[in-house]
């Protein structure tokens, strides 16, 4: 098993034993999503992906799914 497939595993595993929050979990994901950034060839594509990633706060996430809550399962795609 590679190091980061193990660290993301333990994470995962860290967050369901403490019983975390929502918001736990989102900020989990995220900081998955910032060290497959880092992997990136050029920095100003690792800047890039950087920037996206943390765009998006979870009080941001939140108010764009209640507008939307069929968004993320695609419930609302015709």
């Amino acid at each position: 098993m590679t190091k980061r497939r193990l660290t993301t595993c333990l994470a995962i595993i860290a967050l369901a034993c403490a019983g975390c929050s929502y918001q736990a979990w989102y900020e989990g994901f995220r900081e998955h999503e910032r060290r497959q950034c880092y992997e990136l060839t050029s920095p100003g594509e690792v800047r890039q992906c950087l920037d996206q990633i943390n765009s998006l706060s979870y009080e941001d996430y939140l108010r764009a799914r209640e507008k939307n809550p069929d968004a993320e399962t695609g419930r609302g795609v015709q």
